[in-house]
């Protein structure tokens, strides 16, 4: 037992509690006076555990409670997956290995984690979000499983306050795939924050051989040097944490909530070039998707000036000089165009997978959407290039994210920020359709994407997938379910709107006559679009199967 005067001073020590005396400190002494005095040892008196009764209803269900029925520390910190066989464990941590890791690469599974229950036992969150992931075939189970995550990542940083490499793991995973937690309301930034506050606290956002800001009185006695003896490099795990993070975070803060993500700092920089030296393929896959990342986030920032009066060159991310004539959009998007292809070029064609390609066109249409502010352009011939580019890359992102999406074995396994990406894509490619100027009309816009025809083949797509007409029908999330009823409204909405356009255009109406947006079409709208974060989306991940929404969308 410890000496009574290494912990905090609150009650006697044995020997003076045996003899009924007062336990008095002596000064300069580790030892109460009288144990001092006499030469005994001054040990501090431990207090037995008391026992807590139990219910009746708790010795039937096997769980400790306390009078008031709260699930006592020991059973609510217990594993729910430990009643799940191993073999099951196995099974759905092959489906999630198989099907879903390569979407997000910065959680590596090992391979020892099929061989006993080390991997189960060392990544106990992580295990239970991977389990809840790969359970495809039992959506209920599966919900009950996203409630048993929210349960463990409760007790154990709230309560417990528990810091560790399998709590930021397993939260970025759990977020990757958000539209899987629909009982949630926004605490897809909750999620972020969390894991955003893991880093910080595990300091992986910074070398281990960084000299800290904040210094202890305690290293005056090494002049204020930091002895870096013992301390080692972060693992390459750790790193994949780390720029995992920083990927989800800059992904999640341009297409779905308003947030502000890490910074790409330098030491990301170092951990990115570690990776690029691993002999891992799913490690180069992190690098090209980090880097492609890092110009969009380079891009928004420079995009962010284009709002202010002067803008500085060097803020505009701009290394051209002579740039007097405001304003400078078509300059704007020029550059950062040509950084975009050329990174692309940069990356060879074997690591220019679908979801790569995928990022690569929603970067460019949110680079190009600066087309819709008339504003930013000098004449209507600068505006109308950049327009015909950002509907080229609309129809680019849907040639690529339709076929490799609405397949049954990929749609209902890709990350929710894709999703996401298709909303923000589909919003622009409405507001393409309503723009009026030189050169450009609703006509134009429908020729070069198609929306109708896109419409029109997605909706038969998922109504295959979610009916077939051969087979059972398949379990699919309820976030799915509601999909085809919200893209029939949508295309009902075009389809009007189009419609009336051609009627203006037929009667010889003027451009300064014709409406370009009118109020009541994007009320309508953001019940599917919004800026901040996608308002119809939330609700169809909230309402369960059984329920009416709250806020049902006007068709």
């Amino acid at each position: 037992m410890p000496s009574v005067y290494q912990l905090p001073r609150t009650k006697a020590c044995q020997a003076c509690f045996d003899s009924k005396t007062k336990c008095e400190p002596d000064a300069g002494y580790a030892k109460c006076r009288r144990c001092n005095r006499n030469g005994s040892d001054c040990i501090l008196r431990e207090k037995p555990a008391r026992k807590k009764r139990k219910t009746s209803a708790s010795r039937q269900d096997g769980h400790d409670t306390d009078s008031t029925g709260v699930e006592s520390q020991e059973g609510a910190s217990r594993s729910p997956l430990d009643g799940l066989p191993i073999d099951q464990f196995y099974d759905r941590l092959r489906i999630y290995e198989t099907t879903m890791a390569h979407y997000f690469p910065f959680v590596m599974i090992p391979p020892e984690a099929y061989s006993g229950d080390q991997f189960f036992r060392e990544k106990p969150f992580l295990s239970l979000v991977i389990a809840m992931l790969g359970c495809c075939h039992d959506r209920v189970g599966q919900r009950k499983l996203a409630m048993e995550c929210r349960k463990y990542l409760a007790i154990h940083t709230v309560q417990e306050g528990e810091k560790s490499l399998d709590l930021l793991q397993g939260l970025l995973v759990l977020t990757n795939w958000y539209h899987l937690q629909f009982e949630l309301l926004y605490n897809r930034t909750m999620f972020l924050h969390l894991a955003m506050a893991l880093v910080v606290d595990l300091e992986l956002n910074k070398s281990p051989f960084c000299r800290g800001h904040i210094m202890k009185a305690s290293d005056v006695a090494n002049g204020y040097e930091r002895s870096f003896e013992g301390v080692s490099e972060h693992t390459l795990e750790q790193r994949r944490a780390f720029l995992g993070c920083v990927y989800l975070t800059s992904v999640v803060s341009k297409c779905l909530v308003n947030m502000d993500a890490i910074q790409f700092s330098d030491y990301a920089k170092q951990c990115c070039d570690a990776l690029e030296t691993s002999p891992l393929d799913s490690d180069h896959n992190i690098v090209h998707m980090f880097r492609l990342q890092q110009v969009v986030e380079r891009s928004e920032t420079a995009r962010s000036a284009l709002t202010k009066r002067n803008p500085p060159t060097a803020e505009l991310g701009l290394d051209l000089t002579d740039l007097t004539v405001q304003p400078r959009g078509n300059v704007f998007v020029s550059y950062w165009s040509d950084v975009m292809d050329r990174y692309w070029e940069s990356v060879p064609s074997s690591a220019k997978t679908d979801l790569l390609l995928v990022q690569f066109n929603y970067a460019k249409i949110c680079l190009h959407e600066v087309g819709l502010d008339d504003a930013q352009f000098a004449t209507n011939a600068f505006r109308c290039e950049v327009l015909h580019n950002c509907s080229d890359m609309v129809r680019m992102f849907h040639e690529t994210f339709v076929p490799m999406s609405m397949q049954r074995h990929i749609i209902f396994n890709l990350p929710s920020h894709l999703f996401a990406q298709s909303n923000h894509a589909m919003f622009v490619a409405i507001q393409l359709c309503s723009v009026q100027c030189e050169g450009w009309s609703a006509e134009v816009s429908e020729r070069k994407m198609a929306l109708m025809l896109l419409m029109d083949k997605t909706l038969n797509i998922l109504d295959d997938i979610l009916h077939p007409k051969d087979g059972d029908p398949i379990q699919a999330p309820a976030f799915f379910n509601r999909l085809a009823p919200m893209a029939r409204a949508i295309k009902k909405w075009y389809e009007t709107r189009m419609r009336t356009l051609n009627e203006e255009s037929l009667a010889g109406c003027r451009d300064e006559d014709v409406v370009q947006s009118d109020p009541t079409d994007f009320e309508f709208l953001s019940q599917f679009f919004d800026f901040d974060d996608s308002v119809w989306l939330q609700n169809i991940l909230a309402v369960d199967d059984g329920h009416v929404a709250t806020s049902s969308p006007v068709i």
